[in-house]
């Protein structure tokens, strides 16, 4: 995972539960789930595929 994979991905994961919720993330930023859901999953299919969004899933 890409440090612009995880800053991406705290961006999105705001934007999807609400400012400031991605604080909750950032402590276990080194784990192997957290990076794959943050650095991958938010930052590469929710932030960066156009057709997604957080309203739609």
């Amino acid at each position: 995972m890409s440090e612009k994979n995880w800053e991406k991905g705290t961006e999105v994961f705001d934007a999807v539960y609400g400012p400031g919720t991605s604080e909750m993330v950032k402590p276990y930023k080194d784990s192997p789930f957290n990076q794959e859901i943050v650095g991958n999953q938010f930052a590469n299919l929710w932030g960066m595929t156009p057709s997604r969004s957080a309203k739609n899933g």
